[in-house]
């Protein structure tokens, strides 16, 4: 199927679109959706760049570990229960 493809200024995929104007015989089911823009456009067809992809890998892993990761306040809450267990003191 044709597709139109918006390409940056190294060739890398930035979005994959179908128009009346498609120009770029693709077949999806060959491409990793999910690392889309680490494709680049050669010769005629898409090239994973593997390098990219592992680096985009590793940044969806980083902002997971982020979002994962407690607030300042919810450590000086976990501090302050813990301390409370340890000294058996009762919190209001």
């Amino acid at each position: 199927m044709k597709y139109t493809l918006n390409l940056d200024k190294n060739n890398y995929v930035l979005s994959i679109g179908h128009t009346k104007n498609d120009h770029y015989e693709l077949d999806l089911k060959d491409i990793e959706l999910e690392y889309l823009q680490a494709y680049r456009y050669i010769n005629g067809g898409l090239v994973l760049d593997e390098a990219k992809k592992q680096a985009m890998i590793e940044e969806e892993e980083e902002r997971r570990r982020r979002e994962k990761a407690p607030t300042d306040f919810e450590k000086l809450e976990a501090q302050v229960l813990w301390t409370a267990v340890e000294t058996n003191t009762l919190i209001f």
